[in-house]
């Protein structure tokens, strides 16, 4: 039944302007992320969170970017 659901929009053009039609998928390596913290990483990930040491090396790339900006 899903699947004719599916022909049946291909058929009506429903997906031509998709977002990121023609583009590769931006697909994401979380190898290096133990297995069962995945689904909870990809959760707190879609919820705007980042984990706390993620926080603080954004903010020291920042207050970099900062100090460069200054001596220039």
């Amino acid at each position: 039944m899903a699947e004719a659901k599916i022909k049946e929009a291909l058929k009506a053009g429903d997906f031509d302007n998709l977002p990121g039609k023609g583009k590769p998928l931006e697909l994401e390596d979380l190898s290096r992320v133990p297995e069962d913290l995945r689904v909870g990483y990809k959760v707190l990930k879609n919820a705007g969170f980042l984990p706390e040491e993620l926080q603080l090396k954004k903010e020291m790339v920042t207050l970099n970017d900062l100090i460069a900006c200054l001596l220039r």
